[in-house]
């Protein structure tokens, strides 16, 4: 109730990923419907578009003005919800209380308002930790197959980084139903639903050229050199095995992405490597976790468990090494996932049965319920500032595309974070985006030469001593920073 009375009660126009994901959204139901996942900066989309469409459902529902951020909200909470019940069916109440400990600190670190941050590398993590736990819990529930494949689906197409997290809960979900076989009608249900998940991918690759968005994924996977092209032009290699090792490391520790969305960076946000420790660490774990596979004698269930956590450290150990580019927070954040099966895991071996741990764990998780609760009254929504600068231009470009009776615009010239936050404005509004449209509006940096024929109709400027300090290797990247100018023009 905190996180949904704070959410409907700002004014927020995302802009940038966040902007081109409203975009998105309001596209749903409609003939643009998205088969695709959000842009990614390698040049292709994230695999899918269900992160899209089941955000589309509550945005609808809660209206469009600030229903994204509510809607985030809502949908991170019935992850965790299902997160929830899955450890508390899974093994003794004290361990899956102790567990839910665990869930909630990974809760807290997502921030004041972080719950309902809809950016698509943290709407990934909730579904690919649904997917991890269901398909370790197979032993205990065969059930749980089809919730497995929906879960890690839905995590990947958010963020293409949770490839390998998926494929590994894909194989898991195979083996488990193989090994142990499984009713007709279970498997055709589990089945169904990996068809239904990835259907649009199929379609989109059938309709498209050159296989549409997923042939652009594999002609990059296959071709590319390991290397990326940042956004001040400078060239940055891959991270290789043992920064991924390392980087794989650090999220063990106190100073892990899992714990904040904020961890320890250099200037541009990548994240710092941790030390041979953390590799050290990282060794120790993998090896602890298969020797207790061969030597202790458990029950199947415990067996599955360490098998499935086994394979989903090593799917993260790769997914590290073959990161491209800068290692930046959401790129690694994934690593939330091995770090919290691991932490069940032990818990699920190591059944707890005390009344006096379980009451202390329960009363741990009604703390932390309560913490993340109060955050909500610092909470500041994602980006604030492009929102601030955002809702202080829309109303003068509506006002204007409503005085010239506009059913249709472009704004340009280029798809800077204030353009996607006023497309988002104009889309609320139930204008449509057209490159061939009458009415163009134009976003200029303060200063700029305004264009032949144009009108002014808006202004924005920071203050002075708000100005951000930034490299001027990247100026032109952030120079709407500093003030903007909006420009109405007619076609024709």
């Amino acid at each position: 109730m905190a996180g949904f009375a704070w959410a409907l009660n700002r004014q927020w126009l995302p802009g940038l990923d966040r902007g081109r994901m409203e975009l998105q959204v309001l596209d749903v139901g409609g003939p643009l419907t998205p088969l695709v996942g959000v842009y990614s900066r390698y040049g292709w989309n994230h695999p899918g578009p269900w992160g899209l469409w089941i955000l589309a459902v509550p945005y609808r529902l809660l209206g469009t003005d600030h229903g994204l951020l509510a809607a985030a909200l809502l949908v991170n909470l019935v992850w965790f919800a299902i997160l929830a019940w899955l450890l508390l069916r899974a093994m003794p109440r004290a361990s899956a209380l102790i567990c839910l400990v665990g869930m909630w600190i990974v809760v807290a670190a997502y921030g004041p308002g972080g719950l309902s941050d809809p950016w698509n590398p943290w709407l990934a993590l909730a579904p690919s930790m649904v997917g991890a736990v269901a398909a370790a819990s197979l032993r205990f529930d065969h059930r749980l197959a089809p919730l497995a494949v929906v879960a890690s689906a839905v995590g990947v197409q958010n963020h293409a980084g949770h490839a390998l997290l998926a494929a590994t809960v894909v194989i898991l979900v195979a083996v488990s139903l193989v090994r142990k076989p499984a009713s007709a009608r279970l498997v055709v249900l589990t089945v169904g639903a990996f068809v239904v998940m990835w259907a649009p991918l199929a379609i989109d690759a059938a309709t498209n050229p050159r296989g549409g968005n997923v042939g652009e994924i594999v002609r990059d996977a296959l071709g590319r050199s390991g290397t990326h092209r940042e956004i001040d032009g400078t060239i940055t290699a891959g991270v290789g095995p043992v920064e991924g090792l390392r980087l794989f490391g650090r999220e063990l520790g106190l100073d892990g992405t899992w714990r904040t969305h904020t961890p320890d960076a250099d200037e541009w946000g990548a994240v710092r490597t941790g030390s041979w420790i953390s590799v050290g660490l990282v060794m120790a774990v993998g090896v602890g976790l298969a020797l207790a596979l061969a030597r202790l004698e458990l029950t199947d269930e415990k067996r599955w468990w360490l098998v499935a956590t086994l394979a989903i450290w090593v799917a993260s150990a790769v997914s590290f090494a073959i990161i491209r580019g800068t290692p930046y927070a959401y790129v690694v954040g994934f690593g939330v996932v091995p770090v919290l099966l691991a932490w069940s895991a032990l818990w699920r071996v190591v059944e707890v049965h005390t009344r006096a741990v379980q009451a202390g764990a329960a009363i741990a998780v009604v703390l932390l319920a309560g913490y993340v609760s109060w955050t909500f009254r610092i909470a500041q929504p994602q980006e604030h500032r492009i929102s601030e600068v955002g809702t202080s231009l829309a109303p003068a470009v509506l006002e204007y595309l409503q005085e010239a009776d506009a059913d249709e615009v472009w704004i340009g010239p280029r798809n800077s974070w204030v353009v996607t936050s006023l497309q988002v404005g104009v889309r609320r509004e139930q204008i449509s985006l057209s490159r061939n449209a009458k009415h163009v509006i134009k976003v200029i940096p303060a200063g700029g030469d305004s264009p032949e024929g144009a009108e002014l109709i808006a202004q924005w400027r920071a203050p002075e001593n708000d100005k951000p300090d930034v490299d001027n290797r990247v100026d032109e990247f952030f120079q709407y920073r500093y003030g903007v100018d909006v420009y109405a023009q007619t076609n024709g």
